[in-house]
């Protein structure tokens, strides 16, 4: 079968944005079903749905991900120069891809789904804009990941202050991917083998990740905004308690939780989708695709 994702560079907004994009060569001449715009989690990129997304653009959706700043392309491009973690550029970039495809396909619904710290993302873009967006998929979401309850910052600065301040310093964070994502050896693997992934991240760019994942300004969701939340079973990263906390502070009504048994903290970004969740999100996609 031939391959549905492209990469491309997108200029919108006098804005360059390196983003995969999936779509069917069967719905190429009508305007798609629906526009999904993926956010990846710490440490890999946009190329990381593709399992998941090459799924949904079969179903007819233009899927589009983006690199968040300082993340695969941005890192990993072909010249030797190296883009910081930028999450507020990030989020400019991606407001500008739901303008253009709104702009482009105004009558087609439009989907924002994020995983892990691309949860929290996901989730002030819909409170931001919140008229670009027709439903929300919160995949592992917590307030406090179990990351933030080991010595991880006070590591880093120790390493800050060992090179002589030097915030260039950067952190091997092998070891942490390896501890929470021990119950999903494949996921870890394939985070392991990936090129595009990065491995460290310099001590002020783990500051500011960590920083948004805990201490981002929690906002209330739209009501008729529907939501829906995946969590993992084996999520080693999410405590149960820090998931019922996200989901207390959306303050909506209009939210779908699916816990999956055989799921970790990778569930959308994995290689191989469970394949309940998969119809899941499908199904769940579909209901406000026909109702729209």
């Amino acid at each position: 079968m031939t391959s549905r994702r492209s990469e491309k560079t997108l200029a919108l907004a006098d804005r360059k944005i390196h983003a995969y994009l999936w779509q069917d060569s069967t719905f190429e001449d009508e305007p798609p079903r629906s526009v999904t715009l993926l956010f990846h989690g710490l440490m890999m990129h946009g190329g990381s749905f593709d399992h998941v997304a090459d799924r949904l653009s079969g179903r007819g959706s233009l899927v589009v991900a983006p690199d968040l700043r300082g993340f695969g392309r941005w890192h990993y491009g072909e010249s030797d120069e190296r883009h910081g973690i930028d999450y507020r550029e990030s989020l400019l970039d991606a407001q500008a891809i739901l303008e253009h495809f709104s702009g482009l396909y105004p009558a087609t619904p439009r989907f924002c789904i994020g995983e892990s710290l691309g949860a929290h993302l996901a989730r002030r873009l819909v409170c931001t804009r919140p008229e670009l967006i027709s439903g929300l998929v919160l995949s592992s979401p917590c307030q406090r990941p179990r990351m933030m309850s080991i010595p991880l910052i006070p590591h880093a600065f120790t390493e800050l202050v060992s090179t002589g301040l030097s915030p260039g310093k950067q952190i091997n964070l092998t070891p942490f991917a390896r501890r929470f994502l021990s119950k999903e050896p494949e996921n870890l693997n394939t985070y392991l083998d990936d090129p595009l992934s990065r491995k460290s991240l310099d001590v002020l760019e783990l500051i500011d990740s960590v920083r948004i994942v805990g201490s981002m300004t929690p906002q209330a969701i739209p009501e008729r905004i529907p939501v829906l939340i995946l969590r993992g079973k084996q999520d080693c990263v999410c405590k149960s308690s820090s998931i019922k906390r996200f989901v207390e502070s959306l303050e909506s009504d209009n939210i779908t939780i699916h816990p999956c048994k055989g799921c970790g903290h990778l569930i959308l970004q994995s290689a191989e989708v469970d394949a309940e969740i998969e119809t899941i999100l499908c199904d769940w996609l579909e209901a406000r695709i026909s109702s729209n």
